[in-house]
């Protein structure tokens, strides 16, 4: 099973599903444009409350015009690198494979328990939501259709990418499209490996399109 990271204006995301939520109840959907005007005004006010709390040193800005660009990345993958973050510090030696229900380790419980805090790597576990800046918090948010998600920053989730390709796997973003590229296979480091991978091409696209980046389902 894959997820999307979606990169970019999020009208590109929330149009459809919002035309295919209405075709199924019978109604008539919004257009593309009232859409987009809903995702302004849903920026400006994450932007404000932001602004407001001295989070943010500028508003939160990025054109919503365009498609955005999708990553693909396995569930799997996602899982097995929170599975292996679970085990670090010194906890033991993790599972050679992905087990069937991962998240019933204990290690997987106590790293989730504590919503991830206890990690330094915050952005790239908890979050769904990654916003243009480097702030370095996470935070609880609605997304425009109302569901919420955990919220963090797409420069902090690069940094954590680079972190974590040079303290675990010894690599850099040179080798992250060697890591993408390797076939598939069982074992949770190379899937791990996989996911950092997939989450810091996302991050750099982002990043290139000073827009956010969002997990979809595909």
């Amino acid at each position: 099973m894959f997820v999307g990271l979606h990169a970019g204006p999020l009208t590109a995301h929330f149009a459809p599903a919002v035309a295919r939520d209405h075709a199924s109840r019978g109604e008539p959907a919004p257009t593309a444009a009232q859409v987009r005007d809903r995702i302004l005004a849903w920026r400006e006010h994450l932007s404000d409350g932001l602004c407001r709390a001295g989070h943010l040193t500028r508003p939160l800005q990025w054109t919503e015009d365009g498609p955005g660009d999708v990553i693909q990345v396995d569930v799997d993958d996602l899982r097995s690198l929170k599975l292996l973050l679970a085990y670090a510090d010194g906890k033991g030696a993790a599972p050679p494979e992905l087990p069937a229900h991962p998240e019933l380790d204990r290690h997987w419980i106590a790293l989730a328990s504590a919503h991830f805090e206890d990690s330094p790597y915050p952005h790239l576990l908890a979050a769904e939501l990654w916003l243009p800046g480097g702030f370095s918090f996470t935070f609880r948010c609605p997304l425009p259709d109302g569901h919420e998600v955990e919220a963090g920053s797409v420069g902090s989730l690069s940094s954590e990418c680079l972190a974590l390709s040079e303290q675990l796997f010894g690599g850099t973003p040179i080798d992250w499209m060697l890591w993408a590229r390797e076939p598939a296979g069982a074992a949770l480091r190379l899937r791990a490996r996989r996911a950092v991978a997939a989450l810091g091409h996302a991050a750099a696209r982002a990043g290139a399109l000073d827009g956010p980046l969002l997990t979809i389902p595909l």
